[in-house]
């Protein structure tokens, strides 16, 4: 009776899917790791509450496409781990639950959205005009939509960052 009463009340609070945390937060992060991976209760904190620029990978860990695309956003965080005002994170779009509107644009997976800082709630699908098969030409597209949307300047890569070696074949 009591949930039944609650419910007519509005007073019930909507339930979640979220994995268990792998890491707490960004600042304890290695970044030659790759992008971070954050569960859905980490969204919040970690995606929008901030004043970074903020890619996010929504990932599904079953999706060949999806395979295909990580290591290529793992090396862009590699490769521009250095740049303070960017984050590069990817999640398990099948095992939490993201409440934003970006998640209308979610068609099928892998799915890249861009969280401009100081407007989170306008965030920016990514969508490569590469084909994933051509990882160098795939990352640089990427990269390109990153500096055209991003609300922070996206400076060229450290050459000091343990990210992409010079002769990857990138050109970012």
């Amino acid at each position: 009776k009591q949930f039944v009463d609650d419910f007519l009340k509005g007073q019930l609070s909507p339930w979640s899917r979220a994995v268990a945390h792998l890491e707490e937060d960004f600042a304890s992060h290695d970044v030659s790791s790759g992008a971070m991976e954050i569960a859905g209760d980490q969204f919040q904190q970690l995606v929008l509450d901030n004043d970074q620029d903020v890619l996010v990978l929504f990932f599904a860990p079953w999706c060949g496409f999806s395979k295909l695309v990580q290591p290529m956003v793992d090396d862009i965080e590699r490769s521009f781990g250095h740049v303070k005002t960017l984050r590069v994170l990817k999640i398990d779009a099948t095992a939490n639950d993201v409440q934003h509107p970006v998640m209308a644009e979610l068609k099928g997976y892998p799915f890249l959205a861009l969280f401009p800082a100081g407007d989170k709630q306008k965030a920016i699908p990514i969508r490569p005009s590469v084909s994933p098969h051509d990882a160098s030409a795939w990352t640089v597209d990427v990269v390109a939509l990153l500096r055209r949307h991003a609300r922070n300047s996206i400076p060229e890569r450290s050459s000091t960052t343990s990210g992409l070696d010079d002769d990857s074949g990138f050109d970012l």
